[in-house]
């Protein structure tokens, strides 16, 4: 369902979040059989499948006998992909950790509440 996932933890939290870059076939299957349309934008922004997603990792984290500390409690799904162009993954594909956190740091700031 997804094809990238990034855990996230700000030291000051006691949660895990994370950032997913959905695999966009598998995520429009899922929106249509709970009934949500829209473009790829509205979809990945809208809760209910930010909700969906979540629960299909928590429950292959926990199938895989992951501490619940290690599952992320909300996720932020990106309707952009993750290429070396955008400058949130190396040529190599290995994740800009840094890069991402400062791209995103609207989000993290909103899944923990405004910090």
């Amino acid at each position: 369902l997804r094809d990238f996932l990034l855990p996230h933890i700000h030291s000051d939290e006691s949660y895990v979040i994370g950032f997913v870059v959905p695999n966009q076939k598998q995520l429009l299957l899922l929106a249509e059989k709970r009934g949500i349309c829209g473009t790829w934008v509205e979809i990945c922004s809208n809760p209910v499948m930010e909700e969906e997603v979540l629960k299909i990792i928590s429950d292959t984290a926990l199938a895989a006998q992951l501490e619940r500390f290690e599952i992320p409690r909300k996720i932020c799904l990106s309707s952009e992909p993750w290429t070396p162009e955008t400058g949130l993954v190396t040529d190599a594909f290995k994740l800009k950790r840094k890069e991402i956190k400062s791209h995103y740091q609207h989000d993290i700031e909103r899944m923990y509440g405004n910090m």
